[in-house]
């Protein structure tokens, strides 16, 4: 999970989800990459969680990164648990790269992944359905590929750079037009 730590983020959400999949998976690991800065308290209070007995150890916490390449290459599938995300950048970048996402139904997470297709979506905050879904990508190797590809070539073909740099060219034109038209009339 790569996420600053803030409460919306609901790093809190990861870390109990990954409780209950290490009850079956005890060699089950979750790396959060990001930072505190923002919200001093929330990170302590995700500090103290990584550190209870039940998951401690299963935890590794990373400053971002400026090459996040190697903790995707690492990765067996990204979590975003925001309960208010606009447009996950992690979630993207994850896709991209290889791997499978699980996003909580909030925010834009819904323009970006479609549950069953190219990712998988939990309703936010919910623990148990989070770990399910973890548990899910562990125990479904076919359902994994599949919503690899899938989401690969989503991010090709509706997120890639170019193609967001011509959709904004479109809107400046058609407002554009539209204001000049208001002109000389």
């Amino acid at each position: 999970m790569i996420a600053r730590y803030v409460p919306s983020k609901s790093l809190d959400v990861a870390l109990r989800a990954i409780q209950l999949v290490r009850e079956s998976r005890p060699c089950a690991r979750l790396l959060l990459i990001g930072e505190g800065n923002e919200s001093p308290h929330y990170a302590d209070v995700i500090a103290h969680l990584a550190a209870e007995p039940d998951i401690n150890g299963a935890v590794r916490r990373l400053p971002f990164l400026s090459d996040i390449r190697r903790a995707f290459a690492a990765a067996d599938v990204t979590l975003l648990c925001s309960v208010d995300e606009p447009l996950g950048r992690s979630i993207l970048e994850s896709m991209a790269m290889n791997v499978p996402v699980i996003v909580s139904d909030s925010g834009g997470n819904r323009e970006i992944v479609t549950n069953g297709l190219n990712g998988l979506i939990v309703p936010p905050g919910d623990i148990n359905a989070t770990a399910a879904a973890i548990l899910r990508l562990i125990d479904e190797p076919a359902l994994r590929q599949r919503l690899i590809v899938a989401a690969r070539a989503k991010v090709l073909t509706t997120f890639h750079p170019l193609l967001a740099a011509r959709a904004v060219e479109e809107i400046y034109s058609t407002v554009l037009a539209k204001k000049a038209a208001i002109r000389t009339t």
